[in-house]
This record gives C-alpha cells, sequence and structure tokens, in this order.
C-alpha cells in the first residue's frame, strides 16, 4: 500500500509540474524593434521571433516561472493598453517614464534588469558635448517613441526630429548620408558598433534608466513570483549574459 500511495504522490506531482508548465505567459514585443533586441524571421510567411536579448530574457523568465512564453509582435502604440487589457501579461526592457501616466499607474513594475542610455551616435558629424550643439541639426528618433531630454527641443523647433520606423532604418539613413546625427541606446550603439566601426559616439546625459518589466494585473503571476525570478537570473549570471553578450 505505502507504495502504491508514493507511486500515486510522485504521477500527481509530475502531472502538476506538466500542467503549470503548459500555461503561458504572453510576452509583447514591439514591431519596431530590430536587433539586437529582436531577430523576426518572416520565412514561413509570418513574423516569428526567434532570436535577440529579449527572447532570450522571455525564455529565461518563464523558465524561471515554469510557464511557457507566447512572444507577441505588435505595434509600439497598443503595448500599454494590451497590458491594462489583459492582451499581453508582461512586457520587459521598458520604464514608467516611457509611458502615459495615465497607463503607469494601473500596471505592475518590476525590480530593475539593468541601464540603459540614449546616445548620440554619428559617422559624418562634428564631435558634440551638449545637447546645444545639435541646435538646427537634424537628429534621428522611432517613430511613437518618448525621449524625454530631447522632447522640448523637437517640440520648439531648435532641433529637427527625423523619425523613422526603427534604429535598424535609421542607421542605414547614417550610413547613406540621409542623416547627420541620430539617437540610440547603448546596447543598440555596442551591436553595430562591431558592424560598422566608423560610428561614432556621444554620451549627452539624455536618459538613463534602470530598465524594468511591465505586468499586467491580469496576468496571472504576482509581482512578487517576478521579482523573485528576476532575482535568481542575477544571482546565477543569466542577466549578465544576456544584456553582455
Amino acid at each position: 500500500m505505502r507504495i502504491c500511495l508514493l507511486v500515486l504522490t510522485s504521477l500527481v506531482l509530475l502531472a502538476g509540474a506538466a500542467f503549470a508548465k503548459t500555461k503561458t505567459l504572453y510576452y509583447g514585443v514591439a514591431n519596431e524593434t530590430n536587433l539586437p533586441f529582436v531577430e523576426v524571421d518572416y520565412s514561413n510567411g509570418r513574423a516569428e521571433v526567434t532570436g535577440g536579448i529579449l527572447k532570450k530574457l522571455a525564455d529565461a523568465l518563464t523558465n524561471e516561472l515554469n510557464l511557457k512564453p507566447g512572444i507577441i509582435l505588435l505595434p509600439q502604440k497598443r503595448v500599454g493598453p494590451d497590458l491594462v487589457s489583459g492582451e499581453l501579461g508582461i512586457v520587459c526592457f521598458v520604464h514608467q517614464s516611457w509611458f502615459p501616466p495615465e497607463l503607469t499607474n494601473q500596471l505592475l513594475w518590476s525590480d530593475e534588469l539593468t541601464s540603459n542610455t540614449n546616445l548620440i551616435t554619428t559617422i559624418k558629424g562634428k564631435p558634440v558635448s551638449k545637447i546645444e550643439d545639435l541646435f538646427g541639426k537634424q537628429v534621428g528618433a522611432i517613430v511613437n517613441y518618448y525621449y524625454k531630454k530631447m522632447d522640448p527641443y523637437f517640440e520648439s523647433g531648435k532641433i529637427t526630429k527625423e523619425t523613422g520606423p526603427s534604429t535598424a532604418s535609421n542607421i542605414q539613413k547614417l550610413l547613406h548620408g540621409r542623416m547627420e546625427y541620430m539617437i540610440i541606446s547603448n546596447l543598440e550603439y555596442d551591436f553595430y558598433k562591431k558592424k560598422n566601426p566608423e560610428l561614432r559616439s556621444y554620451d549627452l546625459g539624455l536618459d538613463t534608466v534602470k530598465v524594468k518589466c511591465a505586468l499586467s494585473k491580469k496576468a496571472g503571476i504576482e509581482l512578487g513570483e517576478l521579482n523573485k525570478a528576476i532575482a535568481a537570473l542575477k544571482k546565477n549570471g543569466t542577466l549578465d549574459k544576456i544584456f553582455k553578450p
């Protein structure tokens, strides 16, 4: 009888673990995102995220939470509303200041993942040491993105904002001389610098934030569970490997 009970208990535990793993955490990624954050494969007639920093992060977090990742590509402007409605469960590598206050307050915010710094990069442009050096210049930015330090200068017309759908498209404009300067994150700069050694960067103190995950209140997991998973990934070195490949 004791052996039967042990076997039955083991089967119940295994079944429970298998059931838990079938639960999916829907992880949002904006369409405008490119490498090094996201690699997308279109060969099967549909967009499928196959690699990049955010894919590795989604896999690591959901594995730690014993969930399946369901990565959804969607327009940047839908990310916040879909988190609030529960269409998405989580979005990572974001910050409260990147969302309108009315959305920010309806989401749960995790502990920090890493630091993100916006830089100015150029190839042929003159060196710059302060924002005022960009007055009268055209600076590349991504459509629907919020730039806390630069937006007032864009809105006043002191700096001309040249928007593109992605960092990759703006890099191409820069390489072909159709743009003199552009805004780029430190991780993106490190990625593109390896391919284009002629790129130069300048840190003008634009925006440095501790990026986090934004968790929907309808995600089906508690914020404490998410923070525990993040802490575990920090402790075992996984996050360092993801953000500093």
